[in-house]
């Protein structure tokens, strides 16, 4: 009886292994923030994009779906090429927190990339044939291309990087609308289109400011372990008061386009999403805009990067408040 225990546990080890490298290659994706993306995608297919369009959706049954897991799959290969470039570097400043080279081998994570893309190219074409959108198909190495180009070049370059990422985080939130507007223009009455125009373009542009400043902030953030590392970001290269520069730039850029959305644009007109813009975007748009100029610690910036995330949510939210007058 003894030795039959003794064998089992030395079945153990063998089977934790395998489970933890199954899990490795799970974790190496990022899974949070994949559920983010597909979740943020299906909340502006579903309860906004479906609702307006009814029968007239683009990406309708199955093919929205194949269209979100697409996306999906582009910001896993994106996190996946981030992880091999970056091997050397995390194995230094976040040894406990690397999945390659150990347990994931660098030729099986190069492999794991290639199928990655190559699932995610099947499921774009396939959602392109059902959308009768196939001529849109470009979009999806495009994507994946500019996230390779980011991780092998552009993540040490000062702003270009930060720049590139936030251009795929306000494609995340606008490709939805751009396919929608692409095929549905002709046929869909102007005031709709006109709404789905002005959301593609606001918004658009709010995930990228918003984002890019809090790029700039983890920079600012990070600047002690990055500069050790050997790593140009913005913040090393430039300087934390230079860097902060570009954050004022930047909330004064957003704060005034927010503003003169709410002033000129019909589809803000009710006392209620104005207050809904005015309380929960805008408000803290400034309030970043000051904690940012009175800014030392670490902890600080931590915190101001908390707040733009939670900005971003209001910003998804009030997408919803401006469509639900046509639902």
């Amino acid at each position: 009886m003894c030795q039959r225990n003794h064998r089992k546990s030395n079945e153990d080890p063998g089977k934790m292994g395998i489970l933890n490298q199954a899990l490795a290659y799970l974790k190496v994706l990022r899974p949070v923030n994949l559920i983010i993306v597909g979740l943020t995608q299906a909340f502006l297919q579903y309860y906004v994009i479906q609702p307006i369009f009814k029968e007239s959706t683009v990406l309708h049954g199955m093919t929205a779906p194949l269209f979100i897991m697409a996306t999906m799959l582009i910001a896993a290969g994106g996190y996946l090429i981030n992880d091999i470039f970056d091997q050397e570097t995390d194995v230094i400043n976040k040894p406990q927190n690397t999945f390659i080279p150990r347990p994931i081998s660098l030729a099986s994570a190069k492999l794991y990339y290639l199928l990655i893309l190559m699932a995610g190219l099947i499921l774009s074409v396939a959602a392109g044939q059902r959308a009768g959108a196939i001529h849109l198909i470009w979009i999806y190495p495009l994507a994946a291309g500019l996230l390779y180009v980011y991780s092998r070049w552009l993540k040490s370059t000062p702003l270009w990087g930060n720049v590139l990422v936030s251009l795929y985080i306000a494609f995340v939130w606008i490709i939805l609308f751009v396919a929608q507007l692409a095929i549905a223009r002709a046929s869909e009455p102007s005031e709709k289109t006109s709404l789905l125009t002005e959301i593609c373009l606001f918004y658009g542009l709010f995930a990228f400011l918003t984002n890019l400043i809090r790029e700039i902030v983890k920079d600012i953030e990070d600047v002690d372990g990055d500069r050790e590392s050997g790593l140009r970001t913005t913040a090393v290269a430039w300087g934390t008061g230079r860097s902060k520069i570009w954050i004022f730039v930047l909330c004064g850029a957003a704060i005034l386009s927010l503003a003169g959305w709410m002033v000129y644009s019909p589809f803000l007109a009710t006392f209620e999403i104005r207050m809904y813009f005015l309380l929960f975007v805008l408000a803290p748009l400034v309030s970043v805009f000051i904690k940012v100029k009175g800014a030392c610690k670490r902890e600080e910036y931590s915190a101001i990067s908390r707040l733009l995330k939670l900005i971003m949510v209001a910003g998804m939210v009030s997408i919803y408040l401006v469509a639900r007058q046509y639902l």
